[in-house]
């Protein structure tokens, strides 16, 4: 079986809580990976692009920007713990993300993005917007 579950309504009350209502389920990993594997659904082990962010107020901005990025098809992430500039850098590279979005405040005071190719090294400036930051992918 691929994952299992149930109702565990006495386990609240078993625990020392008071009588809750509660339902419960679990997935094997590995065996998701197998049945994946069996239906030759791809396994992809990177990531489009990851966005680097130099403070809250990009960060906020950013996880915008991220959202819209998801909804074109574009798979994406962004730090949450607060990582330093080149620590997100680093992370980025071992997520084998294929760009890095770069927001920092100049960014944020001129409504751009640096678009960077983290196999090649190009970077390129664009507008702060999914559209054409999905476009400039193509071309960086």
């Amino acid at each position: 079986s691929v994952g299992g579950g149930g109702r565990y309504d006495g386990l609240v009350e078993l625990l020392g809580g008071s009588n809750t209502p509660a339902t419960g389920f679990a997935f094997g990993m590995d065996r998701i990976v197998l049945l994946m594997q069996e239906k030759n659904i791809e396994i992809n082990d990177s990531i489009d692009l990851f966005i680097v962010t130099s403070g809250n107020e990009e960060y906020f901005k950013a996880c915008d920007l991220m959202r819209e990025l998801r909804k074109s098809g574009i798979s994406c992430d962004i730090d949450i713990l607060e990582r330093s500039f080149g620590a997100q850098m680093k992370y980025a590279s071992k997520l084998n993300a294929k760009f890095a979005v770069i927001i920092g405040e100049e960014e944020i005071k001129n409504n751009m993005v640096q678009i960077k190719n983290m196999n090649t090294g190009n970077q390129i400036t664009a507008d702060f917007d999914a559209k054409v930051i999905k476009k400039s992918l193509e071309i960086v």
